[in-house]
């Protein structure tokens, strides 16, 4: 068809299908994938709309589309975040509880179980207190044993934050172009 130099010659921005259109005709549908395109700029069929108010309003679209996204990006971000500050009892009964004040020897109120506030893990009633370092000033690097003693507002603020840089992973990781938006998402997890 291009040999023949047709004036008249269209092609499919979907297919690449071409067909000959009277140059009056400023609507080609592909007679291949019945795609309908604008001849002039060669994306959708946009009539009543000139090219230019059609490409306005598809970036229109595109920027509340993003918008969404990232609004979405964000309530998962900041409700992981929340929910880190909850832990779960690793017993049968997986009732939620946090620590307000207090040694990091959680007890479950539903089943009784002791439970590390830090490591998240249940206690064995031999265990005991023996699974926390003894002693004090210890940075717990060494040791490998979890503090008896923290601040419950530095602990919730640790572990909000390290579940919310790992869903901010997440989100990144699923979503192409998510460069803008998750530096943006990284204020609301370090804050």
């Amino acid at each position: 068809l291009e040999k023949a130099n047709l004036e008249d010659l269209c092609e499919c921005p979907k297919c690449n299908f071409q067909a000959s259109l009277p140059e009056d005709a400023t609507i080609f549908q592909c007679p291949h994938c019945y795609f309908q395109s604008c001849r002039n700029c060669d994306e959708e069929a946009h009539v009543p709309l000139k090219c230019e108010e059609a490409k306005k309003k598809r970036q229109t679209e595109r920027r509340k589309k993003e918008q969404k996204e990232e609004e979405d990006a964000r309530l998962q971000v900041e409700e992981a975040m929340t929910k880190a500050r909850l832990r779960y009892c690793p017993q049968g009964c997986k009732r939620p509880f946090y620590k307000t004040e207090g040694c990091n020897r959680m007890t479950c109120p539903e089943c009784k179980s002791l439970i590390c506030y830090i490591c998240r893990t249940r206690i064995d009633k031999s265990v005991g207190y023996s699974h926390f370092c003894q002693k004090s000033l210890c940075k717990h690097q060494r040791c490998g044993k979890c503090p008896l003693w923290s601040n419950a507002v530095d602990d919730d603020k640790r572990a909000a934050r390290e579940a919310g840089l790992k869903k901010l992973k997440e989100i990144k990781a699923s979503k192409k172009n998510a460069g803008r938006m998750t530096k943006r998402l990284l204020k609301v997890v370090r804050s």
